[in-house]
């Protein structure tokens, strides 16, 4: 009985522990949608420098605020290292080309490659996804130890019902006879 006692206290404790880890990790540090604020844009290369490592000068049209609102068109130009280029001739050569881009519109010139932008969103729904899953696990765990509590509870409650019914039937039968 004290071994069965032992597990529903580490249950209990393991869900207590899990429950917060996976709420705060899912729905206040990962919440869903990842990135609300960043837009899809294609921006073209007005200026390259090599310095070990391509720097791209990258100008792009924003249409969009913060809230998503539509505003006047503003043009942005923002730099962005692009590590996959090793060579200054391969640098030189993305000037004028067009450039498939992902900027914050709380900060238009803040923008990363869509292919990075992909991998980093992919990483942060997995991150949620493992917050969710602590997080159902705690609920569960708390949930069978609440539960298997109400049912000992409704059990003593129901033998504390019946000796009570019991003894007074005793009672009334032990009158009975004495009439």
């Amino acid at each position: 009985m004290i071994c069965i006692q032992i597990c529903l206290v580490m249950v209990f404790i393991a869900g207590v522990i899990m429950f917060p880890v996976g709420y705060n990790t899912a729905f206040v540090k990962y919440s869903l949608p990842a990135f609300p604020t960043w837009r899809t844009n294609e921006g073209i290369v007005e200026d390259t420098k090599f310095d070990g490592v391509c720097a791209a000068k990258l100008w792009y049209v924003v249409y969009h605020t913060s809230e998503g609102f539509l505003q006047q068109p503003k043009r942005i130009t923002a730099w962005h290292n692009w590590n996959d280029i090793t060579s200054e001739s391969a640098c030189t050569a993305m000037r004028t080309q067009k450039k498939n881009i992902m900027y914050d519109t709380r900060t238009p010139t803040t923008l990363t490659r869509q292919s990075l932008f992909e991998s980093r969103k992919i990483q942060y729904e997995e991150e949620h996804n493992s917050g969710t899953k602590l997080f159902w696990a705690g609920v569960t765990c708390i949930s069978l130890i609440l539960g298997i509590l109400t049912v000992i509870l409704a059990w003593l409650v129901m033998k504390g019902l019946h000796y009570n019914y019991s003894k007074s039937m005793e009672q009334a039968q032990l009158a009975d006879s004495q009439i």
